[in-house]
């Protein structure tokens, strides 16, 4: 290094810390909505760093116009950064800021920039938001999280996976939530359909970096080793495949026991139907699927988008699914048919001359399932000897049914109502020994 750019860099690390500080601090708040949240876009991990600084500024009461800034010296200092070319990688992000484009869950889709102009000195940076965006960080906001949060992240993704954690959480309305994305709307989301076409390349280059960067594990970003334990959340994933084909992905997300989220804000998106105004079928299916942990927004979106007669369907296809033994996560597998609106059409009966040898399965009634809940609390009161007498009773009453009695032989009590099948079977006894 020539003289002249040694002397240079000199200057600039005396620059960088010893010019006056904004009053941008680890606890200020960044405020996300559901539009934010859900626009489709990407940005460096720099861009990301400059938008979540310039929106824990932001205000309700600000004016259009207004210019967010902050030092140079902040900014280093929050998210960990040396003095090493640190004004060309702000001008850098800049640029990206102004020239990438964002498309807005609005209408048909609003496409916009994130910025409309930026600007760096020796101490600081100004930046004016894109009008178009800037409301979606003011009012209706889903809720707020401190810089400190963050400030560990090393993976560009990271940034806006955790909002949308957050976001389902929100909508969860407690501290665990699981919900499901398929892989292309995984690629849509972060406007990434031309890349990364091998789920392996997927994984490897986003879901397992951004799950590392949020729990806190090392991992490594181009050579470096980091360790992030700033952040409140801890996530878990779990991979949907079809044969070998992965068709998306279940994350679990919880909140630490130790560490708060600032705030949540009820913006009214994800609101129910009115209860009321359901009839008796669809009251029953909107218990069951918030008994299954589904989502309120996916329960609602579905009922809105399918209407009453489908949204019931829907709930008979989980159940008939459940019946059938079909299904290994229930939350995941109901979700999945609000999503995509698989129904369930009873098939018709058989014909008298058919004679063939069934299993007495409980019919897909309204009013059985209320008795169900009647019957499930009496099996959870019972006695060791009425177990037993209850036991004894029905596997008499199946002694010509072989089917039955493959399923059930053999088992303890406890046993045959710790599996569905045969759990549904023993209360469909009791309903009609009751009777």
């Amino acid at each position: 290094m020539s003289k002249s750019r040694k002397e240079k860099s000199e200057q600039e690390q005396v620059l960088l810390f010893e010019l006056p500080r904004t009053q941008v601090k680890t606890d200020s708040a960044v405020g996300f909505s559901k539009v934010t949240v859900l626009a489709k876009g990407s940005l460096s991990l720099n861009a990301q760093r400059i938008l979540r600084l310039c929106a824990s500024q932001i205000r309700e009461d600000d004016p259009p116009d207004k210019v967010y800034s902050f030092s140079i010296a902040d900014f280093a200092e929050i998210f960990n950064l040396s003095n090493d070319k640190i004004h060309t990688k702000i001008k850098q992000a800049l640029v990206e800021l102004a020239k990438t484009v964002i498309i807005l869950p609005i209408e048909r889709g609003r496409v916009t920039s994130y910025i409309s102009w930026g600007q760096i000195y020796d101490a600081k940076v100004e930046i004016n938001l894109d009008p178009a965006l800037k409301p979606f960080y003011q009012k209706n906001l889903s809720g707020k999280y401190p810089l400190q949060y963050i400030r560990g992240f090393s993976y560009s993704y990271t940034y806006r996976f955790y909002e949308l954690f957050l976001y389902k959480l929100k909508q969860s309305k407690s501290d665990k939530t699981e919900f499901y994305i398929s892989v292309d709307e995984l690629r849509q989301w972060l406007r990434i359909e031309d890349s990364y076409k091998n789920f392996a390349d997927l994984r490897k280059r986003i879901i397992i970096p951004i799950v590392a960067d949020i729990n806190g594990e090392k991992f490594s970003v181009k050579s470096r080793i980091v360790e992030n334990d700033y952040c409140n959340l801890q996530v878990e994933y779990e991979e949907v495949k079809a044969g070998r084909k992965v068709l998306g992905i279940n994350f679990t997300v919880t909140k630490k026991e130790n560490m708060d989220i600032i705030e949540f804000h009820n913006t009214g998106d994800d609101e129910m139907p009115v209860f009321e105004a359901l009839n008796s079928e669809n009251k029953i299916a909107f218990e069951a699927f918030k008994k299954w942990k589904v989502s309120q927004v996916t329960i609602s979106d579905a009922y809105k988008k399918y209407g009453s007669d489908k949204f019931y369907k829907i709930y008979l296809n989980v159940l008939h699914a459940l019946e059938t033994n079909k299904v290994r996560n229930v939350t995941n597998y109901a979700a999945n048919s609000l999503r995509n609106g698989f129904t369930y059409e009873a098939p018709e009966h058989p014909k008298k001359e058919d004679k063939k040898e069934t299993m007495e399965v409980p019919a897909l009634n309204p009013d059985i399932l209320l008795e169900t809940e009647k019957i499930e609390e009496r099996i959870a009161n019972m006695s060791d000897e009425e177990k037993e007498i209850v036991l004894q009773k029905f596997i008499k009453s199946n002694q010509n049914n072989s089917l039955t009695l493959t399923i059930i032989s053999g088992k303890t009590f406890d046993e045959i109502t710790s599996s569905f099948m045969s759990r549904k079977l023993l209360i469909e006894f009791l309903r009609k020994e009751e009777k």
